[in-house]
């Protein structure tokens, strides 16, 4: 699941970090910090099980919750992993299956932007994310939008 391919990677990529750079701005004219950043990653993943599991709508609420550890446990006991099933969104009921590509793009637009901070810092990334990878998602042209 590419999900879980794009928050395995983001977990190498964080712990490259150092970790009294961890408080800086991932950039400039932005307040969230590189740590917030990292953590921001696996929020989206819970506000996805949120709205799944639980029938929360409200995935905005879930990007300031702790670090999610079910996604991969949730995704192995799925019994129907064509995804079409309904879930609630403030936006409406929605397909699994779009959920699961707008969580995907989303960690995965932060994940490139953690790619990016670790080379300002002239840090080699350790398997960063590759075209193939990003492949089908519809990511901002920009890396900071």
């Amino acid at each position: 699941m590419l999900e879980l391919r794009v928050l395995s990677a983001a977990q190498r990529h964080v712990v490259q970090f150092p970790g009294e750079r961890l408080t800086e701005r991932a950039t400039p004219g932005r307040e969230r910090n590189i740590r917030d950043l990292a953590c921001h990653v696996y929020q989206i993943a819970e506000a996805l099980l949120a709205a799944v599991e639980e029938g929360d709508p409200d995935l905005a609420t879930r990007y300031n919750a702790p670090a999610p550890k079910r996604l991969a446990a949730w995704w192995a006991s799925l019994p129907d992993k064509s995804c079409r099933q309904t879930v609630s969104t403030y936006y409406g009921e929605r397909p699994l299956h779009e959920l699961l590509e707008r969580c995907a793009w989303h960690s995965a637009q932060h994940a490139r932007q953690l790619i990016a901070v670790l080379e300002r810092f002239g840090i080699a990334v350790d398997g960063p994310l590759t075209a193939q990878d990003y492949a089908g998602l519809p990511l901002p042209a920009g890396l900071w939008e």
